[in-house]
C-alpha cells in the first residue's frame, strides 16, 4: 500500500490501492460512495441492516452489482443476520440460490442431518447440561463431538443450481459457541419477545 503522506497516494481511510488492485469501503447509507467506482469483487455484509432506498436512488445492494457490470469476471457475495422472512433480503436472495445446508453425521448411528434448534435437549433451568439428539435416531451427541463433526461435514444444495451459490448456517455449527452456552442464552432470552427474536 502506498505511502499516505503522499499527494494522491491512494491510500486514505475508505480507499487503499495496491499492486493489482484496490480496496474500497463504502457505507451502504451513501448512494455516492456505492456508485462511485467500477468493482469486480464486492462483498456486502450485514445486507438485512441496509435501507430500502439509499438517498432516493433505489436498493443499495443493487447500486453495489450494477457496479460490477465493467468486469467479465466479476463476483459478489452478500452475507447477513436474516431478520423477519417477509422482510428479509439475505433470505429473500437464499430462495433464488441453490440453498446449501451444511450436513454432518451423527457419531453414533451415521445418519446425516443439519443441526436444528428444536433437537436441542437439556432440563429445564439447568443449561449446562445441554446436548443434542439426532433427528433420526435420538442418540446423545454431546458438544464434545461437533467439531469432529463439522470437520467431515458437507455442503448439500437443496435446490438447482443456477449460477447463484447460497450458504445457509447457523450458530449450533460454531466452535465458539457450546450447546450449553446456547441453551443459557434461550432460556435468558425466551420469556422476552423482542429478545427471542434476537435469538432466532
Amino acid at each position: 500500500v502506498r505511502n499516505a503522506r503522499e499527494r494522491d497516494s491512494g491510500n486514505t481511510v475508505l480507499h487503499k490501492q495496491f499492486a493489482g488492485g484496490h480496496l474500497t469501503l463504502a457505507a451502504a447509507a451513501s448512494a455516492s460512495e456505492l456508485a462511485s467506482r467500477p468493482i469486480r469483487i464486492a462483498l456486502l455484509d450485514e445486507v438485512d441492516r441496509y435501507k430500502a432506498n439509499v438517498s432516493g436512488e433505489g436498493d443499495p445492494c443493487a447500486l453495489v452489482i450494477a457496479r460490477l457490470k465493467t468486469f467479465w469476471n466479476s463476483k459478489w457475495m452478500m452475507g447477513s443476520t436474516p431478520t423477519r422472512s417477509n422482510e428479509s433480503r439475505i433470505f429473500d436472495a437464499f430462495k433464488t440460490s441453490d440453498q446449501r445446508y451444511f450436513y454432518v453425521k451423527c457419531p453414533h448411528c451415521d445418519e446425516a442431518q443439519t443441526f436444528k434448534f428444536e433437537f436441542m435437549r437439556w432440563e429445564e433451568g439447568n443449561p449446562s447440561n445441554a446436548f443434542y439428539a439426532c433427528e433420526h435416531n435420538g442418540c446423545v451427541i454431546d458438544d464434545a463431538d461437533k467439531n469432529l463433526m463439522v470437520r467431515n461435514g458437507e455442503w448439500i444444495a437443496t435446490a438447482k443450481f443456477n449460477g447463484i451459490a447460497g450458504f445457509h448456517i447457523s450458530e449450533l455449527y460454531s466452535p465458539f459457541s457450546s450447546w450449553a452456552k446456547i441453551a443459557a442464552d434461550y432460556e435468558i432470552k425466551k420469556e422476552t419477545p423482542e429478545q427471542l427474536q434476537t435469538f432466532y
